[in-house]
C-alpha cells in the first residue's frame, strides 16, 4: 500500500477531522471528472470514506485493492482462443 501527504485548506480538515477517531479506517478513491469548460482548475474529487474495518480483514481488504489496480486481462476475441 502506498501513502501520500496531500496538503490540505483549513476547510478541507475540518470537513473530516470529526471522522477521524481511533480504531476507524480512510479509504479514499479518486473519481475522475470528464472536461467540460468549466471545470479547467480541476480534475477530479478525491472520495473519503471513514468506517470500521476489523484487522483481521486488512489483509484480504488490502488483495482486494491490489487486484483492482492490475490491468484488465486481455480476452480473446470469440472465434480465437
Amino acid at each position: 500500500m502506498s501513502a501520500f501527504n496531500i496538503i490540505l485548506t483549513a476547510d478541507q480538515s475540518a470537513q473530516i477531522a470529526d471522522s477521524m477517531l481511533p480504531n476507524l479506517t480512510l479509504i479514499g478513491r479518486v473519481m475522475r471528472e470528464q472536461f467540460d469548460g468549466t471545470n479547467a482548475t480541476t480534475c477530479g474529487r478525491l472520495v473519503l470514506e471513514v468506517g470500521t474495518v476489523p484487522t483481521s480483514t486488512l489483509p484480504a481488504l488490502r488483495e482486494a485493492i491490489r487486484k483492482a489496480k492490475k490491468p484488465a486481462a486481455k480476452r480473446p476475441r470469440k472465434g480465437q482462443g
